[in-house]
């Protein structure tokens, strides 16, 4: 099987609150289409693809294909930290 590749993140930085759209642009992000009964035909993202956002991995169910090129997913809540690894405190995170 093909090893997923991403080519573009877009937009490629964001807000430490996370919540934001992030569209992957690649190939081979989509296994065949399977059946599902309540949905017909439906593309799933590989099982085996691992995204990450910092050192953040997001669960593969948070993936969402819209083709075998393009993938959205939901960037994550980042904790930001001073030089020595102490958890900054702000009223907008």
């Amino acid at each position: 099987m093909p090893v997923p590749t991403i080519t573009a993140v877009s937009p490629d930085e964001g807000p430490a609150m996370g919540g934001n759209l992030i569209l992957l642009e690649g190939t081979n992000f989509l296994l065949p289409t399977v059946e599902v009964p309540e949905f017909g035909p439906t593309p799933l993202p590989d099982p085996s693809m691992r995204v990450m956002v910092g050192d953040i991995e997001l669960p593969w169910t948070s993936l969402r294909p819209i083709s075998d090129t393009r993938l959205v997913i939901v960037s994550p809540r980042v904790q930001m930290v001073d030089v020595n690894g102490v958890p900054l405190q702000s009223d907008f995170l």
